[in-house]
């Protein structure tokens, strides 16, 4: 079981307020420690076929990052690394 698991959608939505700023210091600190990892290894064990509220807020999270434009390229690279 892996200990990130359980993350709170407080988690969630505290990261997608840091993106949603748009500030490149927030967006690089996320992308050096590598804050996404934990959100997509939850991701994956929790299943991908499953549909309950961390997937739906994990999915949500996934597509508002491809839509903000300037941070996009930044954590698009990031993503594809898993």
């Amino acid at each position: 079981m892996l200990r990130w698991f359980t993350m709170t959608p407080g988690a969630l939505r505290f990261l997608r307020r840091m993106i949603g700023l748009k500030d490149d210091f927030y967006n690089r600190y996320i992308v050096k420690c590598d804050l996404l990892r934990p959100v997509v290894e939850a991701f994956v064990a929790n299943g991908l076929t499953t549909y309950n509220l961390f997937n739906s807020a994990v999915i949500e999270l996934f597509e508002f990052i491809s839509s903000v434009g300037s941070a996009s390229p930044l954590f698009c690279l990031s993503l594809a690394e898993f």
